[in-house]
C-alpha cells in the first residue's frame, strides 16, 4: 500500500500536473501482448491476417514498423499514438526519421557490379 506522499508523486520521479515536462507514456510491450491474448488472438494470428511474419509484429513492439504497428493498433481498437506516443503523433503519422531502411531494393547491388576495377574478377582468361 502506498502512503499519501508516494501516491501523489511526491518522490520526485513522477511529474505532477504543474510540472513543465510531461512524459509520453505508451503501453508496455508485455501489456500489448496481454491485451492481444485477452481478445483471443496472438501476434502470429494478427500477422497472418495482414500478411506479415510473426517476427515483424514482435519487432514492432520494440521498434517502429508502420504496417505491423497499425495492425496491432487496429486489432486492439486503440489509436497507434496511444500505444506508441514516441513513434506516432495524434493524427496517426510516424514521428521522426522516415528515411528508407538501408536494405531497400535500390541500395542492393550485385557484388560484381560494385567491385572496383583494381580487383579483377576471379575468372581469368587462360
Amino acid at each position: 500500500m502506498l502512503n499519501g506522499e508516494q501516491a501523489a508523486g511526491g518522490d520526485g520521479d513522477v511529474p505532477l500536473e504543474g510540472d513543465a515536462e510531461i512524459l509520453k507514456v505508451g503501453w508496455n510491450r508485455f501489456d500489448i501482448i496481454a491485451a492481444v491474448r485477452k481478445r483471443g488472438s496472438s501476434l502470429a494470428g494478427i500477422a497472418r491476417g495482414v500478411g506479415l511474419s510473426r517476427k515483424s509484429l514482435s519487432w514492432a513492439l520494440i521498434r517502429p514498423h508502420d504496417r505491423a504497428n497499425r495492425a496491432i493498433a487496429a486489432f486492439l481498437k486503440v489509436p497507434p499514438h496511444e500505444l506508441w506516443p514516441d513513434w506516432f503523433d495524434a493524427s496517426g503519422q510516424r514521428i521522426g526519421d522516415r528515411s528508407p531502411s538501408p536494405r531497400t531494393r535500390s541500395s542492393m547491388t550485385r557484388v560484381s557490379e560494385s567491385r572496383p576495377a583494381a580487383f579483377p574478377s576471379s575468372k581469368t582468361a587462360a
